[in-house]
């Protein structure tokens, strides 16, 4: 994970990044709605280049082959190695970071975890000095068929005190659905194909946040990219044992050195409503919510008409959001504005998935320029945090460090 004090500014052109983002489907029909946007952050505004309906089935394939979009300035071939600390070369500078957004579960919640991971002898037998790592979670996991990973769950159910959430689904605003849930929405599923995903990313040497570290790109100053050990001693924070990132993660694949993209879990719904925006009735084929969604690119794409919607159902309140989003973005969170070109937008306005695809890329985005808001509170136990996953979106209060936290 990453821990910041100063945010980018979104006019800050020390910080390009090329940004993507997805919403995963699970479905069995190919190709299903998964949808995927790629951009780029430049000074304030982030350019949705594509999107593009991909298919579940073909999602690794593009995530992979984005290396292959690099210009020649980016090229793998002529980057230098990029150190981030005060050995870091000046070259170094311009080069684009990569950030991922997915929309999907990326781990389980600990009390299920652990009691998968007890199944096997390989990880019961660990000691808590050298615990099992996500990498671990998502290895023993991607094994299973789904059918044995369901039979588990409802073997887990009772014992647990019936469908449990993370802390990460508790603390987002709109609460997020456990990954155990199995019906309208599907995330056990999601989660069971998401974490198979994820596990191939990372042998390709894409940093999993919040469980790697992301050495060699630039999320953030420095010394926030080494190892944290948080001191028990310091003001106000619960001391934890060890810094998220386990070591056995870092075994990253090939492209490490000069292509390591940072991926993080998003929710595009919380995005929404962290920014003052319609998140619940947008989704849908009927002439109200593809209204709201004209009303969300409108407002995002700082060209909101404040007239045609006051007509909308139940949306009487919806007249004053530009202001509320200007005002959050003055005062609270650096936020891009959004360029969606007319071909695009059309499938975002026909589309509520196309439409996700590209609030995770937002998020994404925004949370590249907010670290500090949208990381986990460093009260929280890394340990827990480490096994669980974060999502990466504003926060909208501060958690107390309870002995729940931080069990």
């Amino acid at each position: 994970m990453f821990f910041e004090v100063k945010p980018r500014l979104p006019g800050d052109k020390t910080s390009p990044a090329n940004i993507v983002g997805c919403d995963y489907s699970a479905a069995m029909k190919q190709p299903n709605a998964t949808w995927i946007a790629r951009g780029r952050l430049e000074s304030s505004i982030l350019y949705i280049d594509s999107l593009e309906n991909v298919g579940s089935d073909r999602l690794v394939d593009n995530l992979l082959g984005l290396e292959n979009l690099l210009g020649p300035n980016n090229s793998s071939v002529n980057r230098p190695l990029c150190h981030q600390d005060e050995l870091a070369k000046a070259e170094c500078s311009g080069l684009s970071d990569w950030i991922i957004g997915l929309d999907f579960p990326f781990s389980f919640p600990a009390p299920f975890a652990k009691i998968l991971l007890g199944t096997n002898p390989a990880y019961s037998s660990q000691t808590a000095s050298n615990s099992p790592s996500w990498v671990d979670l998502a290895t023993l996991v991607s094994g299973l068929p789904f059918e044995e990973l369901l039979a588990q769950v409802q073997i887990a159910k009772p014992i647990m005190g019936g469908e449990v959430k993370r802390l990460t689904d508790n603390c987002t605003d709109p609460k997020a659905q456990s990954p155990l849930h199995q019906i309208n929405p599907g995330m056990l599923k999601m989660t069971w194909q998401g974490m198979q995903l994820l596990l191939a990313l990372h042998k390709e040497g894409f940093a999993i946040l919040p469980f790697a570290t992301t050495a060699g790109i630039s999320l953030s100053s420095p010394a926030s990219n080494l190892p944290i050990r948080q001191n028990p001693n310091s003001s106000g924070r619960a001391g934890s044992t060890q810094c998220c990132d386990n070591q056995r993660a870092e075994n990253p694949g090939k492209g490490a050195p000069h292509f390591r993209p940072a991926v993080m879990e998003v929710y595009p719904a919380a995005v929404l409503k962290s920014l003052c925006q319609p998140w619940r009735k947008y989704k849908g084929k009927d002439p109200e919510a593809k209204q709201l969604r004209q009303l969300i690119l409108n407002n995002l794409s700082g060209r909101s008409n404040l007239t045609s919607h006051n007509s909308l159902r139940g949306n009487n309140n919806l007249a004053g959001q530009s202001d509320k989003l200007r005002s959050v973005n003055r005062i609270a969170t650096a936020l891009p504005e959004l360029s969606l070109p007319p071909n695009l937008e059309q499938f975002a306005l026909a589309s509520d998935d196309a439409l996700d695809a590209v609030i995770a890329a937002l998020g994404a985005a925004i949370a590249y320029l907010n670290p500090s808001q949208t990381a986990p509170p460093r009260q929280i136990s890394t340990d827990l945090i480490a096994l669980e996953g974060w999502i990466y979106v504003p926060h909208p209060k501060t958690i107390e460090a309870t002995q729940e936290v931080m069990a």
